[in-house]
């Protein structure tokens, strides 16, 4: 199998580790594929904004294709349940920590929402009071 070197690691790696590019005269991109991953990664943390707006971008104009994966994901994936609100939310017994005052109040002090009520709405009804 042929090797290239990777122009940021200085490794050199499997042809396969590197993605395809017609435009080169290798076929293969200069960057092997975990420095590609490397950098997407940091460039997406830089440009969250401008990376949201791309993908809603995306959603909107795709929206038959973007129902469809969503679709076959829940369809293929029936035994994903998300996170409780137990790991969600900081717990004492019956009471909530309030992400804005940071103290810990009951939980009647707080609106529920979503599939079984299970989510809950920050702040808390007294930092609500004071908005």
């Amino acid at each position: 199998m042929k090797h290239l070197t990777c122009t940021k690691c200085n490794l050199d790696l499997p042809e396969d580790q590197f993605h395809r590019d017609s435009s080169k005269e290798s076929g293969r991109k200069s960057y092997c594929k975990e420095c590609a991953r490397e950098y997407n990664r940091q460039w997406r943390e830089h440009n969250k904004e401008k990376h949201k707006a791309m993908i809603n971008h995306w959603r909107e104009t795709h929206r038959e294709e973007y129902r469809e994966q969503q679709r076959k994901w829940r369809e293929d994936n029936p035994d994903y349940v998300p996170e409780t609100d137990e790991n969600l939310y900081d717990w004492d017994g019956d009471n909530v920590r309030c992400r804005s005052c940071g103290e810990y109040r009951h939980k009647s002090l707080f609106y529920f929402y979503g599939p079984n009520k299970r989510y809950i709405q920050m702040p808390c009804k007294i930092c609500r009071k004071g908005e």
